[in-house]
């Protein structure tokens, strides 16, 4: 026992020893990097990252954590002596690169150069003239632009328990309220449920069209309800658009508004408000809606189409005739 714990410890510190680290900052305060696109400027504030551009930015913090651990840990593959020009290794000019301070002001630049064609990059420590070959992660980590570092509002988490009414409008308008119905089961149902009580009772809701026509058991309201309930935004399109550019998005004037009222973690009501604007088609062919939270004007977001289809549908033609197209529509492809 005494030999494996001595060999191991052996071994591992072999294991270390052969490690080629590349020293930068280790508990950094500030970060910069450049993608060859963007450079972007990040400061720490009580462990909350910021950006230095625009400091109200809704900066997702674990992005950049993510960046200066694996500086902090950074390894390299080989370590070279330069034995061709810097242009050989993409090192001349390098348009990638990124810079770490820490709290006292001491800093150091990672330039990174072309890829070794092992998905690994060239890199070199500004100041210095030894190459490393690095793990093509943190290019990967730096490729983002602002946005794409935006942490993105997220809607309730909903469910028949804890929806009281669901509103859709646009051309068309249509609410649907939620109640609890208690059943009491028999004792056939108590048992196969695994309980040995009688007269258990059990929850179930059941939604109204207009406060009396039942519509729970419908294939629309089923398809519907799980896009409510799944909503999620793609990513952040616009931070602090002026009223013009948010009538360009069609957010003015929405061509679907879903807004529910609901029961949050302690028990109180709540209203949350979805906008949905004018469609949006990238340059992947992804098809989107701008989309934006009421009472958070600040953000425009890109939510995919297929996600809200249906509420879209209860929003231009109203809920009954888009409960009949889509019964229609299943129908027709069962055949």
């Amino acid at each position: 026992l005494v030999w494996n714990w001595y060999s191991g410890k052996q071994k591992a510190a072999e294991e270390e020893a052969a490690l080629i680290h590349v020293t930068t900052v280790e508990d950094p305060v500030k970060l910069t990097y450049c993608n060859g696109t963007d450079t972007l400027a990040f400061t720490k504030e009580d462990d909350t990252w910021v950006s230095e551009d625009v400091p109200a930015f809704p900066l997702d913090s674990t992005y950049l954590e993510k960046i200066a651990t694996t500086l902090a840990e950074l390894t390299a593959g080989r370590k070279l002596d330069m034995m061709d020009e810097r242009s050989a290794y993409g090192l001349e000019d390098p348009k990638q690169w990124i810079t770490v301070t820490d709290e006292d002001g001491e800093s150091a630049t990672l330039y990174l150069g072309k890829t070794t064609g092992e998905s690994n990059y060239y890199a070199m420590r500004k100041g210095e003239d030894t190459i490393y070959t690095i793990p093509g992660d943190l290019v990967n980590d730096i490729s983002y632009d602002l946005y794409g570092l935006a942490k993105l509002a997220e809607f309730p988490a909903l469910s028949g328990g804890n929806t009281k009414t669901v509103t859709i409008s646009g051309k068309m308008q249509s609410t649907l309220t939620v109640e609890k119905v208690e059943n009491e089961k028999d004792d056939e149902e108590t048992s196969s449920a695994g309980s040995s009580a009688e007269g258990e009772e059990s929850e179930d809701y059941n939604w109204y069209l207009s406060g009396d026509v039942d519509v729970t058991k419908e294939a629309y309201l089923t398809a519907l309800r799980t896009e409510i309930d799944s909503i999620a935004f793609a990513k952040l399109h616009d931070f602090q658009p002026s009223e013009k550019e948010r009538k360009g998005y069609g957010l003015t004037d929405p061509t679907a508004t879903l807004t529910v009222e609901y029961l949050d973690s302690d028990g109180k009501s709540q209203t949350v408000t979805l906008l949905i604007g004018s469609a949006y088609t990238d340059s992947e062919g992804t098809e989107y809606y701008y989309a934006m939270l009421k009472g958070e004007e600040d953000q425009v977001y890109l939510i995919t189409q297929d996600s809200v289809k249906q509420i879209v549908a209860a929003a231009k033609s109203g809920y009954a005739q888009a409960s009949a197209d889509y019964t229609d529509e299943s129908t027709e492809t069962i055949e």
